[in-house]
């Protein structure tokens, strides 16, 4: 018996003769010029069907090139098992984990920074066996973020996204930013996007989000383009105009709030045509 096989034997298996009785390792080992009956030969329980195959190999001297292939099937089906679990572990998060609470600004749009988007998906990650961890590769002007997602049964499955690392200029023309701050904030940003995309993480205003599933339908950009030129000919705010609608911008507009923006700009109107 190989180092191998036994240690399949020992380590994932009950070993029982046909009469319920427990083996030791050396009664399943080769017997040579002895022949194999229906009662020697040793019952594996187990939940994979090749590890019953390899230890009735081993005990009847099969040869390496045979048992070989059957080891490589035993991986293969461990694999597919670990897939397996993992997709139903990532089924399980979706239906509980909530949606992640936009909690900074910046000049264009509010949003859920990676710590707090960590702060909320830590917990569900655990209890469903899910882990993450992130590598960084620079190229260049840009860098790519690997988010690496894996889960307790062995499966492993990675999102990846690059960015550029870009200088921001002030009106004076110097810069804000040296170089390592700006590919600091570039691998934040790229981590942050590869972890949602990961787990298809979505994003709300409300602090005590509703568990977060498939994004609702948004608007078409015609849509969206419509209402940003009815904002610019009422000179209104587009970034406080997208707050009220606790949405990241004109494009993320669930296409059954759409009445409802409409309405709001077509009141606007009237109220500047009276005044």
């Amino acid at each position: 018996m190989s180092k191998q096989t036994a240690k399949v034997i020992d380590e994932k298996a009950t070993i029982l003769n046909q009469d319920g009785k427990h083996l030791s390792k050396a009664e399943v080992q080769p017997r040579k010029n002895i022949a194999t009956s229906a009662i020697n030969t040793p019952v594996i329980v187990d939940a994979n069907p090749y590890v019953q195959m390899i230890a009735v190999a081993a005990a009847q001297d099969v040869d390496v090139e045979k048992l070989e292939k059957l080891m490589d099937l035993q991986e293969r089906w461990e694999d597919r098992q670990a897939k397996k679990a993992f997709v139903q572990a990532m089924a399980k998060f979706q239906e509980t984990c909530p949606a992640a609470f936009r909690s900074r600004s910046s000049d264009k749009h509010d949003y859920a920074p990676i710590e707090e988007i960590m702060k909320t998906i830590r917990p569900h990650l655990a209890v469903n066996g899910l882990s993450v961890r992130f590598d960084t590769e620079f190229g260049g002007d840009s860098m790519t973020a690997i988010c690496k997602v894996a889960h307790s049964g062995g499966y492993e499955e990675v999102s990846r996204f690059t960015c550029a690392i870009e200088n921001i200029v002030s009106k004076t023309g110097k810069n804000v930013m040296n170089k390592s701050q700006a590919s600091a904030s570039a691998d934040s940003y790229a981590k942050r996007y590869a972890l949602k995309n990961a787990f298809n993480i979505v994003e709300s205003y409300d602090d005590d989000a509703q568990i977060m599933g498939a994004p609702p339908e948004t608007i078409t950009p015609e849509q969206a383009a419509s209402l940003r030129d009815n904002i610019t000919e009422l000179k209104a705010d587009e970034a406080y105009f997208c707050k009220w609608l606790k949405v990241g911008a004109l494009e993320d507009l669930p296409a059954s709030m759409l009445d409802k923006a409409q309405k709001a700009v077509d009141e606007q109107k009237k109220a500047r045509a009276r005044s």
